[in-house]
């Protein structure tokens, strides 16, 4: 699409409009992790201001993930140079996002077990 669009050869195409690829996909998947979240805490997570808070807690540690992806990309930087306040960032990100699964997945199991560690029978 891209070769199309700017009637070039692919690696032509690539090279002038392929920099922000990385940036892209970052952002992209959050299309599948955000509602994977979302699905998750509502299994288990009662309350709804809980449910709200882990997905803004996910939803942050996303963002910050794809600003890092999309600074790094437009300061030209190869991921191999990533910067300290990046790498802060980043980090804080991926313990916000495994943080909210991890939260949700820790209710989703201990409402779907009673308290002798044994899952209720389907009805």
């Amino acid at each position: 699409m891209i070769a199309q669009g700017l009637g070039a050869d692919p690696p032509e195409s690539y090279a002038a409009g392929g920099a922000l690829k990385t940036a892209h996909a970052a952002a992209m998947h959050g299309v599948q992790v955000l509602p994977g979240l979302s699905w998750l805490a509502a299994m288990g997570v009662r309350s709804p201001a809980r449910r709200h808070g882990l997905i803004r807690l996910g939803v942050l540690g996303y963002v910050a993930i794809a600003a890092v992806a999309l600074y790094e990309v437009t300061a030209a930087a190869p991921p191999s140079a990533v910067g300290l306040p990046s790498s802060v960032l980043l980090v804080a990100g991926l313990t916000a996002l495994l943080a909210a699964f991890g939260i949700a997945l820790a209710e989703t199991f201990r409402s779907t077990t009673d308290r002798s560690g044994v899952r209720p029978a389907r009805r």
